[in-house]
């Protein structure tokens, strides 16, 4: 199966599924690429993806089947979404269509999959955004359409980009927090290295600006499921689980530890079959030295720190991240205090923001993205709110 191009053109019933979503407190994505098997192989998408964190650190995901054709074989549907709900652990799975007849709604309902139709989201966005109301970000229909309409072109001849975008949205259906964020940094540093290179006033750096905003918010994203998954850990039993994850991936230290000395021992026979007289002296530089944790790894330890700390002010990191982004940075709109504070009420709105600068100085300075290319006239190149 082809994987999908991220930038494709949604249809009103996906954009509108995402502001209800999003008016619920759902950070929420289009066109997430599931894998499947141990080669990655793209099996799917889900139309919309809603992701949002409960206390404490409770990971919720909920999905939605968009269809914008009156006959699109509801009771097939039916049975895919559920089926892919139960592949990618969604809490809720949903189907919308322009309209149904009951006996569908009600065979829906019997196996725990819910029927939205165009009336019943319309009317849920009104009475969760108030009239009036207008989704933010990548939910808002009218400023993103042009806009991929704009790179998609730019993302054909880009391969590389278009590579790296399609990884980036393959990690919000995460399995596993620590190695998916060793990809995205890695990835980070790709934009960051790209961004250095590009002339501002052409199109392909709007398509990697793009890119480096998606993978910070996926970053902010993977925090918390780190978080999720050190529950209960003393702080210096998470520290050491952490950084071995962070250093030995998805296999455990012992097995990587004897994996990278056989390593070792086959570059240095190598080395002493390609000159037999040659002293132990002159075979140092063979020596590839030893698994060394990511240069990040202490900074991603001290965040969630202080995320345990203060639970309270990280389970909305990623919506937050998200709007200042896709709302504000990518709408070259700059830093505002006003929207900030309407779009989210919160109590200790200025912590919240503080949290949010922590994420982006981290990613500065550990994959070396210039902040410029999101607020080039704030100072520092970060969002702070009016004293």
């Amino acid at each position: 199966m082809t994987p999908i191009n991220i930038l494709k053109r949604g249809f009103r019933l996906e954009y509108l599924t995402s502001g209800v979503f999003q008016g619920q407190g759902f950070l929420v994505r289009r066109a997430v690429p599931l894998k499947y098997g141990p080669d990655d192989q793209y099996a799917t998408d889900v139309d919309v993806l809603g992701i949002k964190f409960t206390n404490p650190f409770q990971p919720h995901r909920i999905i939605c089947d968009c269809k914008e054709r009156i006959r699109s074989k509801p009771f097939e549907r039916i049975f895919w979404v559920k089926g892919l709900a139960s592949s990618v652990d969604a809490l809720e799975a949903y189907i919308t269509l322009p309209k149904v007849s009951w006996d569908i709604i009600d065979f829906a309902r019997s196996v725990k999959v819910r029927i939205l139709t165009k009336e019943i989201l319309e009317d849920t966005f009104i009475k969760t955004n108030g009239e009036g109301g207008k989704p933010c970000g990548l939910a808002n229909q009218d400023f993103y359409e042009p806009f991929y309409q704009r790179l998609t072109p730019i993302s054909k001849k880009d391969k590389v980009a278009s590579e790296i975008l399609f990884r980036t949205r393959t990690l919000y259906l995460v399995n596993d927090p620590y190695v998916s964020l060793n990809i995205a940094m890695s990835h980070l540093s790709n934009c960051a290295e790209a961004l250095r290179k590009i002339d501002k006033s052409i199109d392909v750096y709007d398509l990697w600006r793009f890119i480096a905003a998606d993978l910070i918010v996926v970053i902010s994203l993977l925090f918390l499921y780190i978080a999720s998954d050190t529950i209960g850990f003393t702080k210096t039993e998470r520290q050491r689980h952490i950084m071995n994850r962070l250093t030995y991936g998805d296999i455990s230290e012992s097995k990587a530890k004897e994996i990278f000395s056989l390593a070792k021992e086959l570059a240095m026979e190598a080395a002493k079959i390609s000159s037999p007289k040659v002293s132990i002296q002159s075979l140092l530089p063979f020596d590839i030295g030893k698994i060394d944790p990511p240069s990040f790894a202490a900074n991603v330890v001290g965040l969630i720190d202080r995320a345990f700390a203060s639970p309270s002010l990280y389970h909305g990191l990623p919506q937050l991240i998200d709007f200042l982004l896709f709302e504000q940075a990518l709408q070259n709109k700059g830093f505002s205090d006003e929207e900030y504070r309407r779009t989210f009420p919160n109590a200790k709105q200025s912590e919240r923001l503080k949290v949010a600068r922590n994420i982006f100085v981290f990613v500065r300075d550990s994959a070396g993205i210039d902040l410029n290319v999101f607020w080039p006239h704030e100072e520092q190149n970060l969002p702070k709110m009016n004293t």
